[in-house]
């Protein structure tokens, strides 16, 4: 069981960075634009969302903080909105197109 407020509330752009805001923790994750390599629509399950994949050279730096748990990170990040709309907006700002790659 996942409590609501630890979902993201909003996702907010900055001039170097994607957040993720949680209802009741504030930034819950920073993704520094400069180790995204690509952002797409994907769908799944429970919805559409944006996928953010990282460059190599990020994907390796996470592995090295992680020691030995490296084989846990991942080579992208989900951002999910509760919004429809808030997902079309940074579609939009993000030069994302509507088709979306179906997720396992």
């Amino acid at each position: 069981w996942w409590a609501p407020f630890i979902f993201p509330a909003k996702i907010v752009r900055t001039p170097d960075a994607i957040q993720i805001v949680a209802y009741l923790f504030g930034v819950q994750e920073t993704i520094k634009i400069d180790e995204i390599k690509e952002l797409e629509l994907a769908k799944s399950c429970c919805g559409v969302y944006v996928k953010a994949k990282f460059t190599d050279d990020s994907i390796k730096r996470q592995q090295e903080e992680a020691g030995l748990c490296k084989c846990c990170v991942s080579g992208s990040e989900s951002l999910s909105f509760f919004s429809e709309i808030v997902l079309e907006e940074f579609c939009l700002e993000h030069g994302i197109g509507k088709e979306t790659n179906e997720s396992a």
